[in-house]
């Protein structure tokens, strides 16, 4: 499991927008041709503990493609730790670059805040 040192991003912030890309790319090397799905997640900043400094908003690419995918509800909050990546978000495309883009998975601590998670964001100002 990934800490905040770990992390590009670490912030609380609610999902405002959700926006879902389908297209069809070809796996490397062969002339197999597969559905190809990124939701891009746009969160309204409620706290920065890393990394964002004076933006109001950011926006996750995310793929529910591999086994660690993970999927946000709008208007909910969250608690996220991300990253920057440039790799394709689907387990037969990861060798193939895109434009960086700022991602999380399930296998971080992002989680929907609840009454439990008041005392990781104590521990995150402190931090």
């Amino acid at each position: 499991m990934k800490n905040k040192k770990g992390m590009t991003y670490v912030f609380k912030g609610r999902v405002s927008k959700i926006d879902e890309t389908v297209t069809y790319d070809t796996i490397t090397g062969t002339t197999q041709t597969i559905e190809y799905r990124r939701t891009t997640y746009t969160f309204d900043i409620k706290r920065n503990y890393k990394g964002l400094k004076d933006k109001k908003t950011i926006e996750l690419v995310t793929s529910q493609m591999t086994d660690c995918g993970v999927d946000f509800d709008k208007d909910k909050t969250y608690i996220v730790y991300a990253y920057n990546d440039h790799r394709k978000l689907h387990y037969r495309l990861t060798d193939q670059k895109v434009e960086p883009y700022a991602t999380t998975h399930l296998c971080t601590r992002t989680k929907k805040t609840n009454a439990l998670t008041f005392w990781e964001s104590f521990v995150l100002r402190l931090t």
